[in-house]
């Protein structure tokens, strides 16, 4: 059947199309209103017969994109989509985008021509694409998929949302970017680089992802959660996880077997030593794995923060941590205004860290909890203000991570006084865990027989690749090459993508490229990663040359400092029983604690950021010198939401490195 109709003709009216459905394709050539278009949309719902919808030219509004939405997740039939120049705005392209988590039957759409912005892009994006080896990609059926235009302003936002989902996408074989003139060349620059990762836009035989790696493996709700202590120095941090962690464990007898460092009293070691770097205490409750991440609260570790923050995806929530005193060897109180900078800068460390499409799976979950409550003796005006502040600050972050509705005041050093907070953490990883996405139940089989594997092996903290492959070969029959005919490329891709999962998932910490895996995570990141920052190459200056230090003497200085060295609370250290020094430059340079003057030379002298004076805690100093002939040039960096965001502490120092290397590079200037 085919339907043209036609209208005008009357008082010299030109004749003109309204609407015409031929070969399966429906065209709409009128300017309909808003309620026009509202039933257009209704009147596809259910219909089996239209394939290919095209609106090109139709004014439309958020409220039609309402009604498509539930089009899209209730229609079967259409497998094409023409949106363009209809003046669609980011709200607009948002109810499209939810509609597309649903739907698996539409193969294009057209969204050229409209008016929406890198918010926009990054909605529309966010169902084709996979956040980590965890997630499954939740629209598999779009092939094609077109936007930008005059109008259209994809920003920074968005050029990231196309890179995410071209490194991440597995089925989408043609995107237009369509006249986009806030594109800068960069950006084109960075987007075909990306291709490089992309599996779907061009042909590569016997390239997969993780997903379809692992897409034949059963899934199960994972059975483990993490919880990350955030907080400034002097919080309490350290007292309160311990207590936190008495009361689980007198609540369940299954203690994690290798992690014999969960203590009832605080340590006198601990009293005299602040926490260094990370902690990190696990525990069992029923079949759920707790484990408590103890953030340090120094300056100079607030690089690695970035680094261990969780996958998307994985169950975690954040407790933030602030002492209603200074200090807590004296009774002076905090103003509202000094805890209420604590909590945005955690707040803000969560947001920056959280990308916006992580929001399609669960927001960040944070509780705020205020220690050293009892030192006070009554109720004062200063409290009341606290509280107004608190709540000043959970009205300013709504929407960005879900709070949970009561603060908890407490006295760390009692396990009593912790009580209610150790059965929030309880309930909440239990809530978590039911909406996160489905795990591998091979990760969870591995976690196991990696533990039964220190068990065997003297503990050791960390495993060869190769050790590794032969642990799965003789233990897991799902990665394990069973006759000369198998792909063993394949299986060493697999083996990869479930260490990348476990990863992920916390379980372990993965380099790729690197040839080994970190089984304790609190080794690595206390003692590892903590004297790694630590690290003052500036002792040795003959061993630098121009700011710069060779690979040879960078390993000496590594050895020399490492050996036998005495770590507080945990012993001598065994990094160098465990690792050797070319690994942990390698792992530098991974982690960009330091950087090539030239990366295509494999002897190319190194740059620490650390021996920079402005990394290392000390405020910017700048040389200013009152002359005419002087002119001074900047540049000014900020978050395009700097309430909610920051740039993290790590940045800098990148960004110092970048810099000098640059100049090194263009200029042949001699850093100094």
């Amino acid at each position: 059947m085919e339907i043209h109709i036609w209208c005008g003709g009357q008082n010299g009216e030109k004749i003109s199309k309204v609407v015409e459905f031929a070969n399966g394709t429906l065209r709409v050539y009128s300017k309909l209103d808003v309620s026009g278009s509202c039933r257009v949309a209704c009147s596809l719902g259910w219909n089996s017969t239209v394939r290919s919808l095209d609106l090109t030219g139709v004014r439309l509004k958020s409220r039609w994109g309402k009604e498509f939405r539930w089009v899209l997740e209730q229609n079967r039939s259409l497998r094409e989509v023409r949106l363009s120049k209809t003046c669609l705005k980011d709200k607009g392209v948002l109810y499209v985008a939810a509609g597309l988590f649903k739907n698996q039957a539409l193969e294009s759409l057209y969204l050229d021509g409209n008016w929406f912005s890198g918010i926009g892009v990054e909605h529309l994006l966010c169902p084709l694409t996979r956040f980590s080896a965890l997630q499954l990609q939740a629209n598999t059926s779009l092939k094609f998929v077109a936007f930008g235009g005059r109008r259209t302003k994809i920003g920074r936002d968005g050029v990231a949302a196309i890179i995410q989902m071209l490194t991440s996408n597995e089925t989408v074989t043609k995107l237009g970017i369509y006249d986009d003139e806030s594109l800068r060349p960069d950006d084109i620059v960075r987007i075909f680089r990306s291709l490089e990762s992309n599996a779907s836009l061009r042909t590569e035989p016997e390239t997969e992802s993780d997903g379809n790696l692992l897409k034949d493996m059963p899934l199960t709700e994972p059975k483990s959660c993490r919880v990350f202590l955030c907080g400034q120095e002097y919080a309490g941090k350290t007292t309160l996880c311990n207590a936190v962690a008495q009361n689980l464990s007198c609540s369940s007898s299954n203690l994690i077997p290798y992690m014999d460092h969960v203590r009832t009293l605080v340590n006198p070691v601990e009293q005299a030593v602040r926490t260094s770097g990370l902690k990190i205490k696990t525990l069992r409750d029923e079949e759920i794995k707790i484990s408590i991440w103890n953030l340090g609260g120094q300056h100079e570790f607030y690089a690695l923060h970035d680094l261990m923050f969780p996958g998307h995806g994985s169950a975690s929530l954040f407790i933030i941590i602030t002492s209603l005193f200074r200090k807590p060897s004296n009774r002076e109180p905090k103003t509202p205004g000094e805890v209420e900078e604590d909590l945005q800068y955690w707040l803000r460390f969560i947001v920056s860290n959280s990308r916006r499409a992580l929001q399609q799976c669960i927001l960040p979950n944070v509780t705020i909890v205020l220690t050293h409550f009892d030192k006070i003796s009554q109720p004062s005006q200063n409290i009341q203000l606290i509280v107004n502040s608190i709540q000043r600050i959970r009205d300013k972050f709504q929407g960005f991570v879900e709070f949970y509705p009561n603060v908890f005041t407490v006295d760390a050093r009692s396990s009593a006084s912790v009580n209610k907070l150790t059965q929030h953490l309880q309930k909440t990883s239990k809530t978590i865990l039911q909406r996160v996405p489905r795990t591998y139940q091979l990760c969870n089989d591995l976690t196991q027989i990696l533990s039964d594997w220190r068990a065997e092996n003297s503990n050791k903290p960390a495993m060869r690749w190769k050790e590794f492959d032969e642990l799965c070969q003789v233990k897991v029959p799902g990665l394990r090459i069973g006759s000369r005919h198998d792909n063993k490329e394949k299986v060493e891709m697999r083996r990869k993508a479930v260490a990348s999962c476990l990863h992920h998932m916390g379980e372990v910490i993965y380099f790729d490229q690197l040839g080994f895996l970190i089984l304790d995570c609190e080794w690595f990141c206390c003692e590892v990663l903590g004297q790694l920052v630590k690290l003052d190459v500036r002792k040795k200056p003959s061993s630098m040359e121009n700011g710069f230090i060779s690979r040879r003497e960078l390993e000496k200085i590594l050895r020399g400092t490492l050996q036998g060295q005495i770590i507080p609370g945990m012993g001598s250290s065994k990094i160098l029983q465990t690792l050797e020094a070319g690994d942990l430059v390698r792992m530098m340079l991974k982690l960009e604690l330091c950087y090539e003057q030239d990366p295509a030379d494999s002897n190319s002298p190194l740059l620490i950021p650390s021996i920079l004076e402005e990394s290392r805690g000390k405020p910017q100093k700048w040389l200013i010198v009152s002359s005419p002939e002087c002119l001074y040039v900047g540049r000014h960096l900020e978050c395009d939401d700097s309430s909610h965001m920051f740039l993290a502490p790590g940045f800098f120092a990148l960004l110092q490195a970048i810099n000098l290397l640059t100049l090194l590079l263009q200029f042949q200037v001699l850093v100094i």
